[in-house]
């Protein structure tokens, strides 16, 4: 039976949301991205893969410090991994991080030498 009260807690509006995300971020559209993530996260319970694509928008839209706030919680899992898009966020969240991480160390050698 067809049924227009939603029953899955958001699950399918925020993974359309999100696909919508990744098609402006695709079209160098990032404001209008980082607007649509923002507005996803008000509206529905923050996900692990909504505070990855929040990081992406914002390192495109040049607010680094409040990116890898974002990026931080999606690479803490906060919220279930138990999805595969949960998952595929989480561990692209630790890589970022980490190539920004070896990015600010080879930042402060060449500063340094």
């Amino acid at each position: 039976m067809f049924s227009l009260t939603p029953d899955d807690g958001g699950v399918d509006e925020m993974r359309l949301r999100l696909t919508i995300v990744s098609a402006l971020l695709h079209g160098s559209r990032d404001a209008a991205a980082l607007r649509e993530v923002n507005s996803s996260l008000s509206s529905l319970p923050a996900t692990t893969p909504a505070s990855f694509l929040r990081a992406r928008c914002l390192f495109r839209c040049a607010h680094r410090a409040l990116a890898l706030k974002a990026l931080q919680t999606a690479a803490n899992g906060e919220g279930s991994l138990s999805t595969p898009d949960a998952r595929w966020a989480h561990s692209e969240a630790v890589r970022m991080l980490r190539a920004v991480k070896q990015a600010e160390t080879k930042r402060v050698r060449a500063v340094d030498a």
